[in-house]
């Protein structure tokens, strides 16, 4: 039962990041339209 609790946490947390790398790559591809955003 841990076992897959452990696997399930694993997967959301790398969809999570697969999630925030694909957004800077799409952030960084696409020219912004005004100001770009600080962060």
């Amino acid at each position: 039962m841990s076992d897959l609790l452990t696997f399930s946490n694993e997967a959301i947390a790398l969809s999570g990041l697969t999630i925030l790398v694909l957004r800077e790559i799409i952030l960084a591809t696409i020219p912004s339209n005004g100001p770009a955003p600080s962060y």
